[in-house]
C-alpha cells in the first residue's frame, strides 16, 4: 500500500503519507497547514486514521516533516502537538522523529513547535542531526526511501527541505518552498538526473504559492510528472491558472493530472489534463500510488 493525502490546508499544505501494510500501517505527515486550515481538521483525521485501520491511540508517524519555516506550514503541526496529552496512553498522535530546519529569524511557532518536541521528548532531525541537508544519506523507513536533496548543507540558511520520496517503486517529490532552479541543483547533485539531465516523477508537489515565476519552462519542462499537487485555498486562483498554463505548456501536449486540495472556479485546461479537486463535504483527497 502507498496513497497520499492531500488535506484541506487552507492557504498551506499538510500531507499525510500512508504506507507498508493495511494491516500494519505506516505515516509520514509532511506540513500541518495554515491557520485558516483550522484547528481541528488535522486534529480530527489523525484521529480517524486510528478507526480506519483499527489502531490504537496514539497513531504512531515514522516521521514528521515541516519542510519550511512559515505559519502556513507551522501552525497546523503546532495545533496537532498542542492538544495531546503527554501522557502516552492518552496522546493522540506521536513521531519517531521530526525534521525542520529553523529558520533565521526565528518565527514564534518555530518557538511553540520546539517548546512541544522538548515536551514529547523528540529529538529533531535525526538520523543524522544537524541541519537538514543534501548531505544527508539515504534514509529508510521500513518500505519507505527518502533521499533528501536539498538544502545545500554549505549554504549559510539552513532553507527548505526538499526530497525524493520512493516507496513501492513509486515516487514523489516533495519540493516545500523552493525554486526551480534550487530543486534542479539538488537533483543533480544527487544524481537523480538521466542523462539529458532531465527526470521524471509519479507526482510532484508543486512549490507551496508556486507560481510560473518560481518555477520557470525550462524547469517545468526537464522534471516531469503524471500528478502535479496544488495545494491551495483557491484565493490565489489567478497565480495558479497561470502556473498550469506555463505547465501544458512546457509539457508539449503531454497527457497528465492535477490535484488540487480546493476546487478553482473557471480553470481554463486542456483536454489531455486530468483536474481533481477535493470534493466539498470530504476533508481531503487521495491520491493511490500502489
Amino acid at each position: 500500500m502507498f496513497k497520499i493525502e492531500c488535506l484541506n490546508a487552507g492557504e498551506g499544505d499538510c500531507l499525510i503519507l500512508h504506507y507498508g501494510s493495511p494491516l500494519a500501517p505506516d505515516f509520514v505527515l509532511v506540513n500541518g497547514g495554515a491557520p485558516s486550515m483550522g484547528s481541528g481538521i488535522l486534529k480530527s483525521r489523525v484521529a480517524a486514521l486510528a478507526d480506519e485501520y483499527g489502531l490504537l491511540f496514539p497513531v504512531i508517524f515514522e516521521l514528521g516533516m515541516v519542510t519550511h519555516s512559515d505559519s502556513r506550514s507551522l501552525e497546523g503541526m503546532v495545533g496537532l502537538f498542542e492538544s495531546v496529552s503527554h501522557n502516552t496512553d492518552t496522546s493522540l498522535a506521536e513521531f519517531k522523529q521530526f525534521w525542520h530546519n529553523p529558520s533565521m529569524q526565528s518565527a514564534p511557532q518555530e518557538d511553540r513547535l520546539k517548546a512541544e518536541l522538548e515536551k514529547h521528548g523528540i529529538a529533531g532531525n535525526k538520523p543524522h542531526g544537524g541541519t537538514v541537508g543534501r548531505g544527508w544519506g539515504d534514509v529508510y523507513m521500513g518500505h519507505m526511501k527518502v533521499v533528501v536533496i536539498g538544502p545545500d548543507t554549505d549554504a549559510a540558511d539552513s532553507g527548505t527541505i526538499t526530497a525524493l520520496v520512493s516507496c513501492q517503486k513509486k515516487t514523489i517529490l516533495l519540493t516545500g518552498d523552493a525554486t526551480g532552479a534550487e530543486l534542479y541543483e539538488g537533483l543533480k547533485a544527487k544524481d537523480l538526473l538521466d542523462g539529458n539531465g532531465e527526470a521524471e516523477f509519479d507526482v510532484i508537489k508543486l512549490p507551496h504559492g508556486a507560481t510560473a515565476q518560481s518555477l520557470d519552462a525550462d524547469f517545468l519542462g526537464k522534471v516531469r510528472a503524471g500528478n502535479y499537487i496544488v495545494s491551495t485555498d483557491g484565493a490565489g486562483a489567478q497565480a495558479t491558472a497561470g502556473l498550469l498554463n506555463a505547465l501544458q505548456e512546457a509539457r508539449g501536449g503531454a497527457a497528465f493530472t492535477v490535484t488540487l486540495t480546493n476546487p478553482i472556479e473557471g480553470l481554463d485546461t486542456d483536454p489531455n489534463v486530468t483536474v481533481v479537486a477535493r470534493k466539498a463535504n470530504e476533508d481531503s483527497v487521495l491520491i493511490p500510488m500502489a
